[in-house]
């Protein structure tokens, strides 16, 4: 479990049991990705990765906002040098929540723009409250898309939805979010935080090996037949030699509810 003395300036950590809820902390600022949480926030995954304790974690935004995207205030005389070394930056936080065993549920409420739909898109599944609204809104200052939007968007939407979204900056509200396959589940703004939770609760019941490689094998979407199936191969042998999975085996011959270790 995570040192409950950790303490962050931008994000707040939140453990509840096997789930532990990571908070962006400035809601007087639409919760807006500055560097320093960019930071906190890829260092708050690093250490959520190596805890054995934590299996699901929950990302939301404090207030009434999951995120409106990059801090505009902090992007004046940007060199071209110093604009690719800050996006590298923002990099390594995507690859980090890809990267770390736990699956990640984004809960949005109010915007989720620019950076904040790249955060949530960089989650491994989405819950948004009914009142949530999505859009690319680097194109509305003149920026290019970010975050890895350009490859984890079309994956969720197709290329001709999220090129349409790419080019005009358009907000999709969370109705149309949920038929095009952006968001997982949309519940009422007052149940958001209470659905999100219970769902990583669900999550977290599971082997925490196989959630691990759940992620791992759904990193490399799409993939030809003969790689996917060797893939599985390899991960279904590991599997096999797990107590995990004898306890699930027993627990199902004996008809009662797993409980799984991470071993």
């Amino acid at each position: 479990m995570p040192n409950q003395g950790t303490k962050f300036d931008t994000i707040r950590l939140d453990p509840r049991g096997a789930v532990c809820g990571v908070w962006l902390a400035l809601p007087q600022k639409l919760n807006a990705l500055d560097l320093r949480m960019r930071e906190e926030l890829r260092r708050a995954m690093e250490i959520l990765g190596e805890s054995e304790e934590v299996r699901a974690i929950v990302l939301m935004g404090e207030g009434e906002n999951f995120c409106a995207g990059g801090d505009i205030r902090s992007m004046e005389g940007i060199e071209p040098g110093a604009g690719r070394r800050r996006v590298r930056r923002v990099g390594r936080l995507v690859r980090k929540m890809r990267e770390i065993p736990q699956p990640i549920i984004a809960a949005v409420d109010g915007v989720a723009t620019g950076a904040g739909l790249g955060l949530a898109l960089a989650s491994d599944l989405i819950i948004a409250s009914n009142r949530a609204r999505f859009a690319v809104g680097q194109t509305r200052i003149g920026l290019a898309p970010d975050m890895a939007l350009t490859r984890t968007l079309p994956l969720r939407i197709g290329w001709s939805r999220a090129m349409e979204m790419m080019l005009t900056g358009k907000f999709v509200d969370a109705q149309t979010a949920l038929e095009w396959g952006l968001i997982n589940r949309m519940v009422v703004s007052e149940n958001l935080a209470e659905e999100a939770f219970a769902w990583a609760e669900q999550i977290a019941q599971a082997p925490p090996l196989v959630l691990s490689m759940i992620k791992e094998a759904m990193e490399r979407f799409p993939m030809e037949l003969t790689e996917a199936l060797d893939m599985e191969a390899a991960l279904q042998a590991i599997a096999f030699s797990t107590e995990d999975f004898q306890e699930g085996r027993k627990a199902f011959l004996e008809k009662r509810k797993p409980v799984f270790k991470g071993r």
